[in-house]
């Protein structure tokens, strides 16, 4: 996981070199750990992480039980929902759980990857299977308050805040698509 964290009056030149760096890289570039931090909590299965000073955000699905496949195709879906527990995890530099946000509602428990736009982090939920629903809330760092902002007909898998342009690009399960 790659964590790439911009702010103040750099950000555009930090932007640039990242980007340069970023298409580097290839399916044999060899990465090495920099750091590690226990974490003091269960985190189940997670999907994205951002940091916002000393204070990281954690989005990860807890499955109760896992979808199961369908003999056949039902309706264009290959399995059934599942069943599970959506979780946007705050958590402090020592690994200590600040807050537990519990997101999304029946059938869409799957949190995704989520960005942080300087005031608020936008955070995708889905059920547990490809081309079904999400729901992108808009959630508030420090109050951990959710605002549902939008419902998409397909499994969003992460998202992006563009600030320039104010829109919300995504990705669906495999990064079969790509949608703004």
């Amino acid at each position: 996981m790659v964590v790439i964290i911009l702010s103040g009056a750099v950000s555009a030149q930090i932007t640039s070199r990242v980007s340069q760096r970023f298409r580097q890289l290839t399916r044999t570039t060899q990465w090495g750990q920099v750091a590690a931090l226990p974490l003091k909590f269960n985190t189940h299965h997670p999907q994205g992480l951002v940091k916002i000073g000393e204070t990281f955000f954690l989005s990860s699905v807890e499955v109760t039980e896992a979808p199961k496949r369908f003999a056949q195709s039902q309706n264009g879906l290959d399995r059934d929902a599942g069943t599970g527990v959506g979780h946007l995890f705050k958590f402090d530099n020592q690994g200590n759980l600040i807050a537990d946000l519990t997101v999304g509602e029946g059938a869409i428990y799957h949190p995704g990857g989520m960005d942080y736009d300087g005031t608020s982090l936008w955070l995708p939920i889905a059920e547990y299977r490809p081309h079904s629903r999400s729901i992108v809330y808009r959630v508030n760092p420090t109050t951990m308050k959710a605002t549902e902002v939008l419902r998409y007909a397909d499994h969003l898998g992460g998202i992006v805040h563009n600030v320039d342009a104010h829109t919300l690009h995504a990705v669906s399960w495999g990064s079969r698509n790509f949608y703004r």
